[in-house]
């Protein structure tokens, strides 16, 4: 896929942003990355496949977004998890413990995508990526503790190449319905 590309996604406010920064610089990796780190400013947790930037798109995943409803819910991101092959290992912050609001989230898009027709072939883990393409394989391991209230998603375009690379909100819509139940950061109800 070339050019400018749309998705569905949640985008961390400031605090959570400096948080996950924080919690990751614990980890003393950035350096072993590479060079190769994602710019803060584009970590996000995907909802949605990326799609070509087309008017027919950009209309089609507005009318989608429209449709969704859902509860606000809350991700703890307390672990550093590489996976990959040399050269292109994957980075990424991930909770322990997924709330089952996060999957009901999933489900609501994923319908509403449906509904206009348009194809969402992968599934989506919670996690934010803070490199694609990092040289080093560390270790996975835990990382202080994050939690991300989300409640909110957005239309996005992403268009550019490597440090340039940036995000633009096309589109933001409120979680609002009623949560059946949230997990705790430690997996309880």
């Amino acid at each position: 896929m070339e050019g400018p590309r749309l998705l569905l996604a949640a985008i961390p406010d400031a605090v959570t942003l400096q948080g996950l920064s924080a919690s990751f610089a614990s980890t003393g990796l950035a350096a072993q990355a590479g060079g190769d780190l994602s710019p803060s400013r584009n970590w996000h947790q995907s909802l949605s496949d990326r799609y070509n930037d087309t008017p027919e798109n950009r209309r089609l995943l507005m009318e989608a977004g429209a449709l969704v409803k859902a509860a606000p819910f809350v991700l703890g991101f307390n672990r550093f998890e590489c996976k990959g092959k040399p050269g292109k290992f994957h980075w990424s912050l991930r909770p322990s413990k997924t709330p089952p609001a996060f999957d009901a989230l999933l489900n609501a898009i994923k319908a509403a995508l449906a509904a206009r027709r348009i194809d969402e072939d992968h599934g989506h883990s919670a996690h934010v990526s803070v490199s694609y393409w990092a040289k080093a394989k560390p270790d996975n391991r835990p990382i202080p503790a994050v939690l991300w209230r989300i409640s909110e998603f957005m239309l996005l375009r992403g268009d550019g190449h490597g440090d340039a690379y940036q995000y633009q909100e096309l589109a933001r819509w409120p979680l609002t319905a009623q949560p059946e139940g949230q997990l705790d950061f430690f997996g309880g109800l």
